[in-house]
């Protein structure tokens, strides 16, 4: 980001002055800049028609000032009309308000455009088809398609970031001309050739990582650009720690500036990684990458380069002198789409807005505590065969949790979506104690008809002659023994795993175990003595298996199904160390936290209103009709296994099931994955028949068929649970940006003219930086981002690695 300010002579003029430092930096814009305040998008001079990827805010509101950029230059500036350093102290403080309010509106108009973007990407992706080698680019090239698609004429090079999500496509015609999707995330997003094993080239091209692939075995990571290497670089970095990263640069030497070469060592530097640029023997056709080098040269002699490429020393490079500019952290949480009441079930939505209207809490609490709810409503009544010909059997059993702040309503949210449920408990209830009333009653009864039949048979005794018609009395007695009643249960809060499975073999359709907040249930089974229950809900998470467990004093128990529904909330700081330990092999990363496949982390709800009125009861009472429905209905038959028989999709419904399915396997099979967003995703083969399922029993009935319609709604469910999902690992994942931030907020405690080391920060035993691993990736952010300054030692006697001291740029006091 850089800063800027007006030229004395236009003075009189501030929107003239703003205009032209616009251009000054590349940015013209024709009509003239509004100051309005508001953040506005253009059209910038040179780029394609329809693209509004300039932007900019001028405020007129106390200082003249603005800020403005492109997202395709990658340009961010702010203005100010009067040099900074006359600003009185409360001018400052206006000037800093208004740049930080400029870079909100941008990052949302930013983050919509993105937004748009991906689904338009996604839709474009899921209809094209596999690409075959005979495009008339690829024979061009002489390269193999890999994983890549084809809308018809035009390739599609896939844009996906480090957690598989797809933000753009890249489109090669066959002439050779590249395009990407107006408005999607280039920067930091790539696409991978091969599976890393040790090593990761990094070059610009798609026909050039083919090349490199085809050369050399080698993983192969796409960065579509120069400018785009050395934010690809970084990303890689973060997600494989170890590898050895090695730079294929472009060799821009037919140009005024070889922009290739010079990206590429930015790259190289930036991850203490290799770097190789090809050099040509015949230079008559002026080539330029390592495409144009196996065409004219051989795959043999690319494979010689890269096996050839060697470290670069940032001191023949940067001036010592010389401190970074600082690149602000960027510690914001990925988007996430909004929930949309299209994927409701039909009759639910307008209950569900009611609800949100009057709580002001985000809709995705409600709508995923109202489907956890239904859920167990359908337990294992009813399952699906997601197949038409297999047997694989779903019981739509969930697992929800919702994630926020203290202050985000997940508990009111929870308490409305469940209040349809309470409501069949309380009446369930009261016809258990009616039950218990007559059984008292029958029991006193009982107990007489036992005294004057024992009297009978001992009259029958001592006559003689009256054993068998004793015999046949006495067992005509035991047979009307009055049996206790056991109470309908919908709901359990806080129970042994013994005493749950002995309510489930009183409820064997199931129950949903809810929990205000989660944290305390997930601390009771990190403890070593809860192994048992840990390993019990793991499997419980299924819903249709059978589970015995054997107790001294106890005795034997076999619980016939453990279908348990689960949902609760959980605040941001307290998930964090579960899902850290998850993807990082730690004593969670056994599938617990993958298991809450309804996890919701929406953005806070912004504005807030008072409501004061009454709910709807229509639309209360109609909700509370769909659930007595669902508990009602009759319960399928078991076949010879026990199993519940289950139905299929029908034609169109089992099309858009195969269809989503095939798109899903592929997204687990992305080169680069991450473990721990894999093992998330391979539970929605599960999730979305799940989903559908409960859909179907609320809009069409007990019936032998899902539909399309319901499959369209459970796959669209999936996606914005993605979307969720990613929020959720993205912080743990990268871990380092996090990190940087509690460092640089404690700086004052690492202030020393002498610099610190990693062994520094780690003494103060400050909350996540106790790992050395996590310390050195936040001081790695940090230098990354100019606020230090590493100095190498020596390599330590003995062959050890050598160690950083760290300094605090100066510039830092004056952001």
């Amino acid at each position: 980001m850089q800063e800027t300010s007006a030229a004395l002579n236009y003075n009189s003029d501030p929107v003239l002055a703003f205009q032209s430092a616009m251009a000054d930096a590349g940015i013209v814009i024709s009509d003239t800049p509004i100051p309005d305040s508001q953040l506005h998008r253009f059209k910038v001079e040179g780029d394609k028609n329809g693209s509004k990827n300039g932007w900019y805010i001028l405020f007129n509101d106390g200082n003249t000032a603005g800020r403005f950029g492109s997202w395709k230059q990658g340009v961010d500036e702010t203005w100010s009309l009067n040099n900074l350093s006359t600003y009185t102290q409360q001018e400052k403080a206006e000037y800093v308000k208004q740049m930080a309010r400029a870079k909100q509106e941008r990052e949302k108009a930013q983050a919509l455009t993105h937004k748009e973007a991906r689904a338009a990407a996604n839709r474009i992706w899921g209809e094209a088809t596999p690409a075959t080698e005979d495009h008339v680019y690829l024979k061009n090239k002489g390269v193999k398609a890999y994983k890549i698609k084809s809308n018809g004429s035009g390739l599609l090079i896939p844009l996906r970031d480090s957690g598989g999500i797809l933000h753009s496509i890249q489109t090669i015609d066959e002439h050779g001309k590249k395009l990407f999707l107006s408005g999607g995330a280039i920067t930091g997003n790539y696409f991978i050739i091969g599976k890393p094993n040790g090593k990761m080239v990094i070059c610009e091209g798609y026909s050039t990582g083919a090349s490199i692939h085809e050369a050399t075995g080698h993983a192969v990571a796409v960065a579509f650009d120069a400018g785009n290497l050395a934010p690809v670089a970084k990303a890689l970095r973060r997600r494989f720690p170890d590898i050895e990263i090695i730079i294929a640069s472009d060799n821009d030497q037919w140009r005024e500036v070889n922009v290739g070469k010079d990206k590429a060592t930015e790259a190289a530097l930036a991850v203490s990684g290799k770097l190789i640029i090809p050099e040509f023997t015949n230079i008559e056709s002026k080539p330029t990458d390592f495409n144009d080098l196996a065409t004219l040269e051989g795959l043999e002699q690319v494979k010689k380069l890269i096996n050839s490429a060697q470290a670069i020393s940032d001191v023949s490079v940067l001036s010592v002198d010389e401190w970074p500019t600082i690149t602000p952290l960027d510690a914001s949480l990925p988007p996430v789409e909004q929930f949309n009441y299209k994927l409701l079930p039909d009759g639910l939505s307008g209950w569900v807005k009611d609800i949100v209207d009057r709580t002001q809490c985000p809709p995705d609490f409600i709508a995923v505590t109202v489907m956890v709810a239904m859920a167990s409503l359908v337990g294992r009544k009813v399952a699906i065969h997601p197949k038409e010909h297999d047997d694989w059997l779903v019981t739509p059993n969930m697992w929800g949790t919702l994630i926020g702040r203290p202050s985000a309503m997940k508990s009111p949210a929870m308490a409305e979506g469940l209040r349809p449920l309470k409501r069949l408990a309380k009446e369930a209830h009261q016809q258990y104690k009616d039950k218990l009333e007559n059984y008292e009653v029958e029991k006193v009864i009982s107990k007489q008809r036992s005294i004057l039949t024992e009297v009978a048979i001992k009259k029958a005794l001592q006559e003689g002659g009256g054993i068998e018609g004793a015999k046949k009395k006495a067992l005509t007695e035991a047979k009307e023994e009055i049996q206790q009643p056991t109470q309908h249960r919908y709901i359990v809060n806080d129970a042994t795993i013994e005493k749950l499975g002995e309510l489930l073999n009183q409820n064997p359709n199931g129950l949903l175990l809810v929990r205000d907040e989660l944290t305390g249930w997930l601390k009771n089974l990190d403890r070593e003595d809860r192994a048992n229950d840990r390993a019990f809900y793991l499997e419980a998470f299924n819903g249709g298996g059978d589970y015995t467990y054997d107790r001294i004093g106890r005795g034997t128990l076999q619980i016939e199904s453990t279908t348990v529904s689960l949902i609760g909330g959980l605040q941001p700081s307290k998930l964090r160390p579960y899902v850290y330990q998850a993807i990082n092999y730690g004593n969670g990363d056994d599938g617990l936290i993958q298991r809450f496949q309804l996890a919701v982390y929406p953005d806070d709800m912004g504005k807030w209103r008072n409501i004061d009125r009454w709910p709807d009861s229509s639309l209360r009472n109609g909700a509370f009709d769909i659930f007595k429905k669902l508990d009602e209905m009759e319960a399928s038959k078991l076949d010879d296994e026990g199993r519940v028989i289950g139905i299929h999709f029908d034609s169109e419904g089992q099309q858009v099931f195969n269809t989503w399915r095939e798109e899903l396997e592929l997204k687990i099979r992305e080169p680069g994955i991450h473990p721990a967003i894999e093992a998330h995703l391979t539970k929605y083969r599960s999730l979305m028949p799940s989903i559908a399922l409960v859909i179907n029993e609320v809009e069409e009935g007990h019936c032998n068929e899902v539909t399309a319609q319901s499959a369209k709604k459970a796959s669209a469910w999936c996606q914005y649970l993605e979307s969720h999902m990613h929020r959720i690992y993205g912080g743990a994942i990268d871990q380092s940006v996090q990190s940087a931030m509690l460092i640089l907020n404690r700086r004052d405690k690492l202030a020393d003219d002498d610099g610190f080391t990693q062994r520094t920060v780690r003494r103060h035993g400050w909350a996540g930086l106790v790992e050395v691993g996590q310390v050195e990736k936040a001081l790695d952010e940090l230098a990354e981002c100019g606020y230090l300054r590493e100095v190498k030692s020596e390599t330590t006697r003995g062959g050890g690695r050598p160690t950083f001291t760290y300094f605090w740029n100066p510039a830092i006091n004056q952001e």
